[in-house]
């Protein structure tokens, strides 16, 4: 079977939703949680371990979305429609986040970082696996996976000039700022259905693979003559 080379176009159309993935990286490590523990008024002790706990919902997640994809494909194939699926989540829950309303608890940030990460977990996952099976040949998927990469390289400091540029100088000074979180907040939700649009719409999910397992897999380690043992 011959497959037909990604065209550049098409590469700069999958790796689009990179920029956003980065745009909402860097300030859920970064900006957040030192926004949410002096503007919002939560303590520090209190913040780190919502965080955490949010955090260590993907070891629950992240193997069920996996699975989920792997094994139920649609019409569609087996990664955009997770990827479409996950932008709701994220624009909800990123609105929330970005721009808290009413009393900040720790149950709100936590019931919100959930779903916020539900939806990142969909999204990278099913990003990442997709780039994987857009083509067979080994250079190729260096390619695609270059492209990917780039876009989400660029997307870190691109959030931050949006975030200096969007706000007075007085608040570009200090990014954990009200109006520096809201001016990341606009371009992550902004950007993000864009960006998914283009992607889903623009690329297909050419190949079917077999997914019978062929061999257990610590068996499958012991035989691998790059293993090693």
């Amino acid at each position: 079977m011959s497959y037909q080379r990604l065209s550049n176009w098409k590469l700069i159309c999958f790796s689009s939703p990179a920029i956003p993935i980065a745009s909402l990286g860097l300030p859920l490590t970064v900006f957040l949680p030192q926004y949410y523990e002096g503007s919002m008024g939560l303590s520090l002790a209190t913040v780190g371990s919502v965080f955490l706990l949010a955090r260590l919902w993907d070891v629950i997640t992240d193997p069920m979305m996996g699975v989920l994809s792997d094994r139920f494909p649609t019409r569609w194939g087996r990664r955009r429609h997770w990827i479409v699926l996950s932008v709701p989540l994220l624009l909800l829950s990123g609105y929330m986040i970005y721009f808290p309303s009413g009393e900040i608890t720790a149950l709100y940030l936590f019931g919100w970082l959930f779903v916020l990460y539900v939806g990142w977990t969909m999204l990278t996952l099913s990003h990442m696996s997709w780039g994987a099976e857009l083509d067979m040949d080994y250079h190729e998927r260096s390619r695609i996976q270059g492209f990917r990469e780039g876009f989400l390289v660029a997307g870190t400091p691109l959030i931050t000039i949006a975030a200096i540029l969007s706000v007075s100088p007085e608040a570009a000074k200090v990014v954990q700022s009200e109006q520096s979180i809201q001016a990341i907040g606009i371009f992550f939700l902004v950007l993000l259905p864009i960006a998914v649009a283009l992607a889903v719409s623009q690329v297909g999910e050419p190949f079917k693979h077999d997914l019978k397992v062929r061999e257990p897999s610590s068996e499958g380690l012991w035989k691998n003559n790059y293993s090693g043992y």
